[in-house]
This record gives structure tokens, sequence and C-alpha cells, in this order.
């Protein structure tokens, strides 16, 4: 919509490509017309284009469009018929390689020098109880047509135990970089297991806040058991964790039962004292039976 007063409006367009850095490809076809009018295609300055309603009537306005850096193009649209609200626009793509396109209007030539943050909106790291966290990385780019200038600092504490590391200042349109972001607080808070979610809005000039957004995530594992910290690695605590445990409370140890030494120091004077210790290799059950008596050598008689 264009406002009732207006007299010039202006459009200012950026080409996006796949990758990163300036695209340096033809420029795109841009095409206006009024609600219901006939469409016109915009030229390269100084030519420009009259925009009419139809062939018959006087022109309601001209366009024409400059070349600046990176891939941007400034359109100029001067209206000399204030009573059609409603223009068109078409954009499109004339490059042998696919572009996407990014624009903002206004009224004045400063109003459309605007950024558009893109970074990806969630980083999480996960790591093990006691184990150091790698800082997290995320590309950041701006696909606006205008500067993206950050103002959080490196070393900004961004809440929960997380800090920005390493930040650009500012990135040119079709600029990319990359933003760090430490978890080692969050770690260190967590300490032996949890997780924690913080959100953290960039401070930028992007007027869109959603783009500069992100979801920052920890998740800090519990170390598994090991046997020494299952029996608390001491007499006194496995002599606790066997009592506890009802497979020995309802245990008896009878003469000829092989009981290991970890057993008969935990039991301690609970034990039988007809316990004794035969490695289970060495115990005769352990092939099935007793070895069978020995048969007497005839050579040697009786």
């Amino acid at each position: 919509m264009v406002p009732a007063d207006a007299t010039t409006m202006y459009m200012r367009v950026i080409a996006v490509g796949s990758g990163s850095g300036f695209l340096g490809e033809a420029a795109p076809n841009i095409q206006l017309w009024p609600e219901w009018g006939i469409m016109a295609t915009v030229p390269e300055a100084p030519d420009q284009v009259s925009v009419r309603l139809d062939m018959h009537r006087k022109p309601v306005g001209t366009a024409s469009y400059t070349c600046e850096d990176n891939d941007v193009y400034m359109v100029r649209l001067d209206i000399s018929d204030k009573g059609l609200p409603l223009w068109r626009v078409c954009i499109t793509n004339t490059s042998t390689q696919e572009l996407g396109f990014v624009w903002t209007t206004g009224q004045l030539p400063e109003d459309v020098v605007q950024p558009r943050m893109s970074i990806t909106h969630e980083l999480r790291t996960s790591v093990k109880a006691g184990e150091q966290a790698m800082n997290m990385v995320a590309d950041v780019a701006n696909i606006g047509p205008g500067p993206l200038l950050i103002t959080d600092a490196a070393g900004t504490d961004l809440g929960g135990g997380f800090t920005l590391e390493k930040v650009p200042a500012r990135l040119e349109p079709n600029e990319h970089s990359a933003i760090e972001i430490s978890a080692e607080g969050a770690v260190a808070e967590l300490g032996s297991g949890g997780n924690r979610t913080v959100t953290y809005v960039i401070g930028c000039n992007d007027r869109d806040k959603p783009n500069a957004t992100i979801v920052l995530g920890c998740d800090v594992q519990a170390a598994p058991p090991t046997k020494a910290t299952e029996s608390g690695g001491s007499v006194a605590a496995a002599r606790k964790y066997i009592a506890d445990h009802p497979f020995y409370r309802k245990r008896r140890f009878t003469l000829g039962e092989a009981v290991s030494a970890h057993e008969a120091a935990a039991l301690g004077d609970s034990a039988s004292r007809s316990a004794h210790f035969i490695a289970p290799e060495l115990r005769p059950e352990a092939d099935g039976g007793a070895p069978a008596p020995e048969e007497p050598d005839e050579d040697k008689g009786a």
C-alpha cells in the first residue's frame, strides 16, 4: 500500500544466493504497476519508464533503479496521481543460478536501508558430567538491503550460564560470519546432571526481533555408576549395600559353599565360620560333579 500523500516511494531490493558473499549476478527484472494499470518494466537510471493505467491516459508515475554494492538495487517511483493507493511489484530472477529476493519500501531513502538477520534459531550442547563443553557456533548472515549492526559485544552475559564469546560488530548486505557462545557456566551450575534452556535476543538494528532470537540449551548427562561407586568403595559401605539387598538378606552360607572375599568382608561376623573361600573354577560342581575316584593300578597289586 502507498500512503495517500506519497509523491515518491523507494524500494530497496537485495538478491540472495545459496552461498555466502557478493554474487555479482545480472540485475533482476523489476516490474511495477498500479492496481488496475499496465505492468511496466523498470530500467536502470538514467533511463526511466512511464507507468500508465492504459495506453490512452497520461502516466500516473515514472520509475527507475540504480545498482549499489553487494547485489542491492534501489528503485525510485515518482507518483503523479495520488488516487492510486495500491501498487504491485514483480521481481524475476535473470541469473542462471537460483536466487531469492528481499526488499523494503518507504517514502524516504533512509527508511529502506534495513538489515535482515539470518541465523540458526536453536543451539544446544550436550556433555557428560565432568567434561568441558565446546563453544556453540552459529552462522549469521545479513540478507537485508542495509548494514546489520550488532550491539552485543564479546563477553556479554546471556543468563543461565551462557556467555557470548565471539560476534561480528557489523555485517554488510550479503555478508556472512559466525557467533560463538560458551556454555561453561551452565555446565558448572548443572554439576552432576540436568538441563537448561535460555532464550537470547541478539542486540542489533534488525527491527524484526524474531529474526535475531536464539534458544540456547545445555544438557549435562550424569556419569554412569561404577562398581566402586555402587559399593561406596569401602568395606563399611559394601556391608550396608549387601545388608540392604534382598538377595543377600535371604542367603544362608553353609559348609562347603564358596563365598567371595568381598562378600565375607561385607558380611563380617554374620558370615558362617564354616564358609570357606574356594574359587569357582576349582570347585568340583563347576564341571558337573565330583571327580571320579581313581582306579587302583593292577600292576602294583593290592
